[in-house]
């Protein structure tokens, strides 16, 4: 392990099945966890765009607002918001 690497204490039971995922896929434990961790832990570069599309979505009036999605939302599978 490299001098900065951090580890992570995981059951055992967690550990097998982590294993035979790995194995599963041809991967070593270390490279099939890395790669699991790499999906889950966006980087700054995601997080930037997403905000800059949240902030010109704002200043051009394009979303839908927050009141007229909660509603949608609880009736998931009905008809689409009002326009």
């Amino acid at each position: 392990m490299a001098d900065d690497a951090t580890s992570v204490e995981i059951s055992s039971d967690l550990a097998e099945r982590l294993r035979a995922a790995a194995s599963s896929v041809g991967e070593t434990l270390d490279v099939y966890v890395r790669k699991a961790l790499e999906g889950v832990a966006p980087d700054n570069a995601d997080w930037a765009e997403i905000d800059r599309i949240c902030d010109e979505t704002v200043k051009s009036g394009d979303g839908v607002p927050l009141d007229r999605i909660i509603p949608w939302l609880r009736g998931w599978g009905g008809t689409r918001p009002p326009e």
